[in-house]
């Protein structure tokens, strides 16, 4: 299901959420069906809950693409060309996040679990059956923002991509980062990056393959690995190694990318862990925890390094801001 149409006079992009939960429940059906999806989307909708009709969506705007999350009841969306009015040519795709869902593209059908994704072309009679509660990632994207990436643009058949596809692991992940950011600095950028990976996953051309791999492929894999450092920095034992073999590529080339950010990865591991340190000393609720056992928790075997690491970046001791902040909490 592509997400709604972007109004590309407004000054700066903007997230914007809409929740069928904020209405009446009376209201909720043609709130949804005939001003979201019959205007905006150009599509026919079958509401096939039992319980009622509730969805939400959360989308950023990014440059001329659009990214989204998409949570549904039952439900079936409908393209029929032929009937639409807004001449839209471009193209739009799903990633399953939770849920099953049924697709018909091309008079085939297809079955999609968590982690696939299906292409979808606005120009093609297709249909979209979310088989249960169900949640997607929604990607809409101009078809111009993909002709000088992707081979035969004009050509090209809908298809389906597994979850095993290493590229749209990639912008699963580009994905969760955004959306977890308060604000998205570069937009536009990030509406590239989105369009080389969705080039890279349905097929680019010979000619552009080094452009998407120095582009969105690079910036999506960096982000990978900041991930990686900072959901597992609590591990003593952590590093490069580890880390670009769970991502599948060499140590060589991590060190590369973590060149673009000007620090090495001892210095994004040791500001994670410092980070997670001065967070639990002044949480209330870590106060029966002794210092050692905080730094060993968040993963520095060496107490002496620890407390020089500290002190270098808060200018102050743990003992310090422990004090400061049960001071604060009595205040």
């Amino acid at each position: 299901m592509n997400v709604p149409d972007i109004d590309r006079r407004a000054s700066k992009p903007s997230r914007i959420r809409f929740s069928t939960d904020d209405l009446p429940e009376e209201a909720r059906f043609a709130a949804w069906s005939d001003g979201f999806v019959h205007r905006r989307m150009e599509m026919e909708f079958i509401d096939r809950s039992t319980d009622g009709l509730r969805f939400s969506v959360d989308f950023i705007p990014l440059g001329g693409v659009a990214a989204g999350i998409v949570r549904g009841t039952p439900s079936s969306f409908i393209r029929r060309p032929k009937q639409a009015k807004d001449g839209n040519d471009g193209l739009y795709m799903i990633i399953v996040r939770a849920g099953g869902f049924r697709i018909v593209q091309q008079g085939e059908v297809h079955h999609l679990a968590p982690g696939d994704a299906a292409l979808f072309d606005n120009r093609c009679e297709n249909e979209f059956h979310s088989l249960d509660e169900g949640e997607t990632w929604s990607i809409s994207l101009p078809r111009e923002a993909l002709r000088h990436l992707v081979r035969d643009i004009d050509g090209l058949v809908e298809q389906c991509i597994p979850a095993s596809h290493p590229t749209l692991r990639l912008l699963v992940g580009y994905l969760e980062t955004l959306f977890s950011l308060d604000d998205v600095n570069e937009p536009e950028l990030a509406g590239v990056h989105v369009a080389d990976l969705v080039a890279s996953a349905i097929g680019p051309r010979k000619d552009t393959q080094s452009l998407i791999e120095e582009r969105g492929v690079r910036a999506a894999r960096l982000r990978a690995v900041l991930e990686a450092i900072t959901k597992d920095a609590t591990n003593s034992d952590l590093d490069p190694g580890r880390i670009a073999a769970s991502l599948g590529f060499s140590v060589r080339y991590l060190h590369r990318l973590l060149e673009e950010t000007g620090r090495t990865f001892s210095e994004h591991l040791l500001d994670r862990r410092l980070d997670r340190v001065h967070r639990l000393l002044r949480d209330p609720r870590a106060t029966r925890l002794k210092i050692s056992e905080i730094a060993l928790e968040a993963g520095f075997p060496d107490l002496s390094h620890f407390n020089r690491s500290f002190r270098r970046r808060f200018g102050n001791t743990p003992s310090a801001v422990r004090a400061d902040a049960a001071r604060l909490e009595n205040e």
